[in-house]
């Protein structure tokens, strides 16, 4: 981000009516002008990025799956910047299976439990035998480095039958009553440290 200037403060300042607050860029600190106003104090929202996705797939492996066309970056300003991630996913299972979802960063498990915090849809919306499953996560991440970082969301179906698994944004039927379809996204917010 650009400096922001100020215009309209008291005397004493270096022009008299102007005070320079630069933005946090990891090589500098936070700064505070005379009159108390302070550039991306802790806590602050940054920046939002945002991305979903509406295209379907479908898979019958027992396999974490990635959502079709959703991945999202956000390029961090300041090693000590964290990500607040909010992350829905909707896909068709049969009533008999169990879904899951789980967010990476990097290709790399992000939530805090790693692997064993995934989200596990206990129940769904049915329509008619089928169903989609809507699951949804939230958490603070923490990349500790400045540049881009992708995150991506992926979903599993505990299944026995090899017939059936993980059909994103949509029910497993296509046509008549049983069918339907969702869009699934992530939402990025870069949080001052």
């Amino acid at each position: 981000m650009a400096d922001v200037t100020i215009s309209g403060l008291s005397e004493g300042l270096p022009n008299k009516n102007s005070a320079i607050i630069p933005y946090s860029d990891g090589s500098t600190t936070y700064k505070t002008s005379p009159s108390g106003i302070v550039a991306a104090s802790p806590g602050s929202v940054l920046q939002v990025q945002y991305g979903f996705s509406n295209s379907t797939s479908e898979s019958t492996s027992n396999a974490w799956v990635v959502c079709p066309g959703l991945s999202v970056s956000i390029i961090l300003k300041n090693p000590n910047n964290k990500v607040l991630v909010q992350a829905i996913g909707h896909f068709g299972i049969w009533n008999s299976n169990d879904g899951y979802i789980k967010i990476q960063r990097n290709n790399t498990d992000a939530s805090p439990l790693g692997n064993s915090g995934v989200v596990r849809s206990s129940s769904s919306t049915q329509v008619a035998n089928s169903y989609i499953g809507h699951l949804a996560s939230t958490f603070i991440d923490t990349p500790g480095s400045v540049g881009p970082h992708s995150y991506t969301l992926l979903g599993y179906v505990q299944t026995t039958n090899p017939t059936t698994g993980l059909y994103w944004n949509r029910t497993i039927n296509t046509t008549g009553q049983e069918s339907g379809s969702a869009i699934s996204s992530i939402t990025l917010m870069e949080i001052a440290g």
